[in-house]
């Protein structure tokens, strides 16, 4: 594995390069270009850094994997004189060396402009928890995203994916806190995979220019605390089964129906379920529009799953199980 890892390295050396370099001209640029009296005032930068860094922790591991979606790809490398389980393994340590070290570079490299710019401004110290506290967030999105993506048998599958796990549990919280009456909807967004990373910035960039950070108190607090719990399980999780599963994986599953069980065959009535429940049906004549736009959505996103117009008697069954249940969950929320 270890003459594996050092061949993909190299390989990934000069993309490596020309992401750190943009990287670096995305964050630093700003920073350099930008008045003093707008450094002072302006303290979002780093918030674009993390959107930065979060994007490259979705686009990274999806590119290092795509392998997997096509069956010629898929022949050379489970071909290789090593497991599939290890140049998996090879390839999620890259692509964290391709996440890390850009950011890294941009982070400092920042941070140094700012601290040479208007030192009297900020408490640099904080960077140095900041930076440490940035890597755990990044990982989370890059671990379940790798995991997601690759329970696809297609790209377009795979991406599909990333977007339903990206607002299940928000999605899920809004139902669950819409049928109870309690506390604010806002407090769902505590459940995005990306959340914590977003909480973590804005905490720290209030610290570096010694401001007042928003505490969440009540039932906020809960339900951030929660949703960090979950998010951090989920990657743990989400480690653990893109390694285990890796072992069972076949080679001519590239390219075919993706049956995953944490893809189209629970996600689809998931949210079929849950956003029909959220329209306020109870007022027909004012949502039939919006019902019939995601009834309809629904529906060519089964077709694109299955691939054919011909959905089979099992698939519309479920299907209209799901829209019934949405109908019915609506008049209690």
């Amino acid at each position: 594995m270890k003459k594996y890892f050092l061949h993909e390295l190299k390989r990934q050396f000069y993309p490596l390069i020309a992401i750190t370099v943009v990287m670096i001209l995305l964050h630093v640029t700003p920073l350099l270009i930008s008045t003093s009296k707008s450094l002072e005032t302006d303290y979002t930068h780093m918030g674009t850094l993390a959107a930065y860094v979060g994007l490259l922790a979705v686009g990274v591991p999806t590119a290092l994997t795509q392998y997997k979606m096509k069956k010629r790809s898929t022949d050379l490398y489970y071909a290789l004189p090593i497991s599939h389980t290890k140049v998996l393994t090879a390839r999620f340590l890259i692509g964290l060396i391709l996440v890390y070290v850009p950011f890294t570079a941009a982070f400092w490299l920042g941070a140094f402009v700012v601290m040479a710019r208007i030192t009297d401004v900020v408490n640099a110290v904080w960077y140095i928890p900041m930076y440490f506290a940035t890597l755990i967030p990044v990982y989370v999105i890059y671990s379940m995203t790798a995991f997601v993506y690759t329970r696809a048998n297609r790209d377009f599958d795979g991406f599909m994916f990333i977007l339903f796990w990206a607002f299940a549990l928000t999605l899920v919280a809004t139902v669950l806190l819409s049928v109870f009456d309690k506390g604010d909807i806002f407090i769902c967004t505590y459940f995005l995979p990306f959340r914590p990373l977003d909480i973590s910035t804005s905490f720290f960039q209030h610290k570096l220019y010694g401001l007042q950070w928003y505490a969440a108190d009540g039932g906020e607090k809960v339900a951030m605390s929660l949703g960090f719990a979950i998010t951090a399980a989920l990657s743990a999780a989400a480690t653990f089964g893109l390694f285990f599963t890796e072992r069972r994986a076949k080679a001519e599953n590239a390219g075919q129906l993706s049956e995953s069980w944490f893809g189209y065959r629970v996600m689809l009535p998931l949210y079929t379920v849950c956003v029909l429940s959220l329209l306020d049906l109870k007022f027909w004549d004012t949502e039939i529009f919006l019902f019939i736009i995601f009834v309809t959505a629904a529906f060519f996103i089964n077709v694109l799953y299955r691939r054919t117009f011909k959905i089979g008697k099992k698939q519309f069954i479920i299907f209209l199980v799901s829209v019934l249940a949405g109908i019915a969950l609506s008049f209690i929320v």
